[in-house]
């Protein structure tokens, strides 16, 4: 890097100046002694036989955790069919009955119906009433009153 650093005066408006350095960024290059040298940097890192133990135990325990966790999937999904299966069962139930008690009131009322039917259908009773003498034909009421008086 260089020290060559250029001031640039700028303005914000208003009469504002701002005062800056310019800065010229030039690449680093490394060099492959820095590259194999550079040990330091993976300092307190685990070695290859270290990293495989921690990842098989990483993964045991991640399955158990996976395991444990389908189980308990497992048993909310079996308790919410058991409630569905429940919730149908108990459904069908109140159908049933509502389809006896409406069979029942259906046939109750056939079978009121079929009496007044039958009711009806019957033959007259044999019963006759007495007939009022009709008045006699040309008969006339104030003739009645003549006779007597």
């Amino acid at each position: 890097m260089g020290d060559e650093r250029e001031k640039v005066v700028g303005s914000l408006g208003n009469g504002l100046q701002v005062e800056m350095e310019k800065v010229d960024f030039e690449p680093r290059l490394d060099t492959k002694e820095d590259r194999l040298n550079d040990g330091h940097a993976y300092s307190g890192l685990l070695t290859t036989d270290a990293y495989k133990r921690k990842r098989e135990a990483l993964q045991k325990t991640s399955h158990d955790h996976h395991d444990a966790v389908r189980r308990k999937v497992a048993e909310i999904v079996a308790a919410d069919q058991a409630a569905a299966d429940r919730e149908a069962q108990a459904r069908k139930e109140r159908d049933e009955k509502r389809k006896a008690k409406l069979q029942a009131e259906l046939a109750s009322k056939s079978e009121k119906e079929d009496d007044k039917a039958h009711a009806d259908s019957a033959p007259p009773s044999k019963k006759r009433k007495e007939k009022k003498s009709a008045p006699k034909v040309g008969a006339l009421s104030f003739d009645d009153e003549d006779d007597g008086g």
